[in-house]
């Protein structure tokens, strides 16, 4: 498992998640808080599908200071649930990001289906979106992490 998680980056998720077969959805809730993991996030400020408000998110990242970084929903990768296609992802900003926003006031939310790639601000903006996670490189993967991680470092020691 140390080896895997050495080595996991988002453009592996993607292809991992874009080969054929089915793909369970645990299976890419694992994947992406392994990522989290190999990049510097205490295992025990990762909190996976735990009720929180009466919500239950796939991932929420915990800062220090107990303040929530960020909630992941992980969206089962589906042709009637792909976050390519507009009319879905509107309607997932609304049932879900937007929900999360306001119970749980994160910095930000990740909707995923370990395909695609979509981060949102405390104001409901998309401040990323990536249609091809297999398309991710170092650099696109170091701006991410600035966004989404480096701010849970501060004080780590």
């Amino acid at each position: 498992m140390v080896s895997i998680m050495n080595g996991i980056s988002l453009k592996k998720i993607g292809e991992l998640v874009s080969r054929e077969g089915k793909k369970s959805h645990d299976m890419i809730v694992v994947m992406f808080k392994m990522w989290l993991v190999s990049k510097g996030v205490l295992e025990e400020k990762i909190k996976v599908q735990e009720e929180i408000l009466e919500v239950l998110p796939d991932i929420v990242v915990l800062c220090n200071d107990k303040k929530i970084e960020s909630v992941w929903e992980i969206i089962e990768p589906e042709e009637e649930w792909n976050l390519r296609k507009e009319e879905v992802k509107k309607k997932l900003e609304r049932l879900v990001v937007r929900t999360y926003l306001y119970l749980l006031k994160p910095s930000h939310v990740i909707l995923t289906d370990g395909r695609s790639f979509i981060v949102y601000d405390s104001n409901s903006s998309i401040v990323m979106e990536i249609n091809d996670l297999c398309s991710v490189n170092d650099s696109i993967e170091k701006k991410i992490e600035e966004l989404l991680i480096k701010p849970c470092m501060i004080g780590k020691h």
